[in-house]
């Protein structure tokens, strides 16, 4: 029994996953100011608020697909 033991190889490390390459991208910077008036402020905070949640989505699925989930990236 302990002869059979002997004879079994340990398990090797697995093979890496390549990652997909759009979650290798950066986020963008964040937009500049159009004006100096309330409607360009609010457009500037709009533009801020849609590019954070592209770059958190982008993380998010990061993460998801680092932890080995179905985590992918949408067509």
């Amino acid at each position: 029994m302990l002869a059979s033991c002997a004879r079994l190889t340990p398990p090797g490390p697995q093979p890496l996953r390549p990652l997909p390459a759009a979650l290798l991208a950066l986020c963008p910077p964040p937009p500049h100011s159009g004006g100096a008036d309330m409607d360009a402020l609010v457009l500037t905070l709009k533009r801020s608020y849609d590019a954070y949640g592209a770059c958190a989505g982008q993380h998010a699925e990061l993460v998801r697909w680092l932890d080995g989930g179905a985590g992918g990236v949408a067509p």
